[in-house]
């Protein structure tokens, strides 16, 4: 999993911060620094037209709807104590 790989199974985000890291670019490299975290959300939130940007609101929506699931024996976990901004996380494997 893209995620748990790239940002650690403990990292709690919201969707905006996960797209953040998504996109952030090493220019020194000429590279993506998340590159698997980033052809993830491509392939679950990408806007629509030219270019490749994810959606905040198509990826705040996969979020919702896959919250409690199982991904790759680790669940996708919801953090809603700010009241505001929902941070979401990967659990430790599920046995």
């Amino acid at each position: 999993m893209a995620w748990k790989e790239e940002l650690g199974a403990s990292a709690k985000l919201t969707a905006q911060e996960i797209i953040a890291e998504s996109e952030d670019f090493d220019h020194k490299k000429g590279v993506f620094t998340h590159p698997n975290l980033r052809d993830s959300c491509l392939e679950i939130a990408q806007e629509r037209g030219p270019g490749n940007k994810v959606s905040p609101q198509r990826l705040g929506r996969w979020l919702t709807k896959n919250q409690g699931n199982r991904i790759e024996k680790a669940k996708l976990t919801a953090d809603r104590t700010d009241g505001r901004r929902v941070r979401w996380s990967i659990a430790e494997p599920i046995s």
